[in-house]
């Protein structure tokens, strides 16, 4: 190719890029989930939705005018690959499909297993640690409900026992811990 073409495919593949970054930004992971109730629902693919568009948005949100010509033809494929994926995924009803939970489940399988490459190609232009898009929020009530068990069990045990056998209690099991 020369110059000219170079520069003119450049400029083609920074404007598909935009177009697909500008319509994924339009996504909402909750829009993409759809209601528990709806017919087809996309609930359990809500992380994946939230990790991918968040992936997008950190590369909408870098400076790509130094990125080589060749690794933006990548992030942009990436990102039309992407965009088709959720697109299908938001509008597939099940209509006229035989098993539409089975067509569902391979649709998120598809998005989940498409997202290691893609954050691999994109990891270079983000420069973001993958734990970073992998965190989930999860909540931590184990360790609060084992404590409030173990309180009520302690409590428990002085009323039976009484106060006096209750310190003796406690020594021994101080002690069986150190």
């Amino acid at each position: 190719m020369t110059i000219n073409a170079n520069a003119v495919a450049e400029h083609e593949t920074r404007e598909r890029l935009g177009v697909c970054l500008m319509r994924l930004a339009a996504m909402k992971p909750r829009d993409l989930a759809r209601p528990a109730h709806s017919n087809v629902s996309f609930h359990s693919g809500l992380p994946y939705f939230e990790r991918t568009l968040q992936l997008f948005r950190k590369v909408s949100d870098t400076n790509l005018r130094e990125v080589p010509s060749e690794y933006l033809k990548i992030v942009a494929d990436d990102a039309q690959e992407t965009l088709v994926r959720l697109t299908h995924i938001q509008n597939f009803t099940g209509e006229g499909v035989e098993h539409p939970e089975q067509v569902r489940s391979e649709m998120l399988t598809d998005l989940r297993d498409s997202l290691p490459p893609i954050y691999e190609d994109l990891s270079v232009v983000i420069k973001e640690p993958l734990a970073e898009l992998e965190r989930v929020k999860t909540p931590r009530y184990g360790a609060m409900l084992l404590a409030v068990i173990a309180v009520v069990g302690i409590v428990t045990v002085a009323s039976v026992l009484g106060y006096e056998e209750y310190s003796l209690f406690v020594d021994k099991i101080l002690s069986a811990i150190h």
